[in-house]
């Protein structure tokens, strides 16, 4: 060996470690270079130059670099660590795209566990490669966090990614006890703080609580636009309506990962402020984002209901229909809204199929005993009432509709 070669080597692969610290990336990568030039068998100029490369990325040449330093030293298990983390990563996070190469990330992995089964970063970054590319069930992933975790209780990465893993599976319980070991290690990150906020509002529903958690998030990155849709959807539970669409504003203009239910939260707290033309509006946009979803399509019904509107909300119960959503509540509304324009025979029939489907749904019977006392039947107009109090004998509609036959039918012997 040219021990002068190799010193020269040395001192610029230093150099490089320090231009790197520096974030002189480029630089970094030159002094690589250069000493891969002078020397060719020293494996870790090709680790690190991979991995500066990654830092600006550089992918395909990363791999290349870390591929070369394995052939080199086939028993690093950090080497297949960071080549894992290019098939699998980017710096965005997982690259769902076609750059995305899961199956080689795993074998990467699973390889320097092998080699170094009590390193925690070998499982947690598997783990989290299984649950973020959709390829693996779930619990597949969670096994391998919980690998991480066990070799290192306080590892925050594995914690997050666990209860990241848990809100998918709807475990929201489990998740939030991770993520409060996430706050404790690093409070000051907004991320554990929101992720609280979400897993709070889809188990204990205590929303002040989450409330307090999306507000420590915001105060901590006010562009977290998510943070703002989830303190919305606190805000709107707790009846803080104005505050929930100035939220929802926000959160829409920052273009959150969630607009569709940003649109569909506001266009809702609008209908419980009586602006049907804004919830009109806004389940307009969020059926433009998502057509599919049937309940923008109800809602935005009965928004053109109250605005008179009955051919517009029909239309809307149709698209219900035809998204899917047959319950009998979607012909109940259908029955009302043909009662409102005087078409009493097919009302009869949409709060007959509400029946078919719902037995003991009393409000399509009182719904049907208003239609047959339109058309003049009073006596069946009071066997549907008589029916829907079978049912609910407390139901009050039925009740006053029952007093207000009799005194029709009270005035109508006066008149004979």
């Amino acid at each position: 060996m040219d021990w002068s070669k190799s010193q020269q080597a040395s001192n610029l692969f230093e150099d490089s470690i320090t231009k790197f610290q520096l974030k002189d990336f480029e630089g970094a990568i030159e002094d690589l270079d250069k000493a891969i030039e002078l020397v060719q068998d020293v494996p870790e100029y090709f680790w690190n130059r991979g991995a500066f490369k990654a830092t600006i990325g550089k992918h395909r040449e990363a791999v290349e670099d870390f591929t070369k330093g394995i052939e080199l030293n086939p028993k690093d298990c950090k080497a297949y660590i960071n080549r894992g983390k290019v098939y699998c990563f980017n710096d965005k996070g997982i690259d769902h795209g076609p750059g995305a190469r899961i199956k080689e990330a795993i074998d990467d992995f699973s390889t320097a566990i092998r080699i170094m089964p009590d390193d925690p970063e070998g499982w947690a970054l598997r783990g989290k490669c299984k649950a973020w590319s959709g390829q693996y069930p779930i619990q597949y992933a969670i096994d391998d966090l919980d690998e991480a975790i066990a070799l290192k209780p306080d590892f925050v990465d594995a914690l997050r990614d666990r209860a990241m893993c848990y809100y998918k599976l709807n475990e929201f319980a489990q998740a939030s006890e991770d993520l409060d070991k996430v706050i404790e290690k690093q409070p000051e990150e907004p991320k554990g703080h929101f992720y609280k906020a979400i897993c709070i509002i889809n188990s204990t529903k205590d929303y002040p609580a989450a409330l307090e958690e999306a507000n420590r998030a915001l105060q901590l990155d006010p562009e977290l636009a998510g943070a703002y849709h989830i303190r919305g959807i606190a805000n709107t539970q707790l009846g803080h309506f104005h505050n929930a669409i100035k939220d929802y504003d926000v959160a829409i203009e920052k273009k959150t990962e969630n607009t569709f239910d940003c649109y569909f939260q506001r266009a809702k707290v609008k209908h419980n402020l009586r602006d049907y033309e804004g919830s009109v509006a806004d389940h307009t946009e969020a059926i433009k984002l998502k057509p599919e979803i049937p309940q923008a399509y109800f809602n935005r019904g009965i928004a053109y209901f109250y605005l008179r509107k009955f051919d517009l909300a029909m239309a809307d119960f149709d698209k219900v229909i035809e998204n899917g959503d047959k319950g009998a509540l979607i012909y109940d509304w259908r029955c009302y809204t043909l009662i409102q324009v005087h078409d009493y025979e097919r009302a009869i029939e949409e709060g007959k199929r509400a029946l078919e489907i719902d037995p003991k749904f009393c409000v399509a019977y009182y719904r049907i005993g208003r239609a047959k006392f339109f058309l003049g039947d009073i006596a069946a107009a009071r066997e549907s009432q008589l029916r829907a109090l079978e049912i609910d004998p407390n139901y009050q509609p039925a009740k006053d509709a029952i007093e207000f036959l009799d005194k029709q039918e009270a005035k109508l012997k006066t008149e004979e």
